[in-house]
């Protein structure tokens, strides 16, 4: 379905499927799967599909307001934290890391365009599909401490 049919805030709707549904099977301690469709939700906020392999470059941000780009990041935080935990490569486990941080610097650098959905918009949206606190990224410093721990596990502390 193209991204257009869902109304207003397209992006946070698909995604936000996208997090309940990885929700689900990591309960399920499907973690390959949740894998799969949190890396399918965050290449489609981007594009509109979920077929390219490549990240998004933080360039890309500009396609997206405040509330989406938070919402990217955090996926990409996540998609971190799986990456170590189902051992994947370490290139591509910092990929989302570096992804996470270089993302919410610029986010937080450039500040808020203007029209832009508000933090607080973003928060009832969470509520009101029932997704994980982690889906916010009230801890901005998180993705931080990861990369930092992913570069501490390699001896690369410099």
């Amino acid at each position: 379905m193209p991204l257009a049919s869902f109304g207003e805030e397209p992006r946070l709707k698909t995604s936000g499927l996208a997090i309940v549904l990885s929700d689900v099977l990591e309960d399920s301690h499907e973690m390959e799967g949740a894998y799969r469709i949190y890396k399918e939700g965050f290449m489609q906020m981007f594009n509109g599909s979920t077929k390219v392999e490549e990240s998004p470059s933080k360039d890309s941000l500009q396609l997206l307001n405040v509330a989406e780009r938070i919402r990217a990041i955090s996926i990409a935080y996540k998609l971190g934290e799986l990456s170590h935990e189902l051992q994947k490569s370490l290139a591509e486990e910092e990929k989302w890391l570096v992804w996470s941080v270089e993302a919410l610097l610029k986010t937080v650098l450039q500040g808020s365009p203007a029209g832009s959905s508000s933090i607080s918009d973003m928060s009832d949206l969470v509520g009101e599909l029932g997704l994980p606190s982690w889906a916010m990224l009230h801890d901005f410093a998180a993705p931080f401490e990861a990369l930092g721990s992913f570069y501490a596990r390699r001896g690369n502390i410099r």
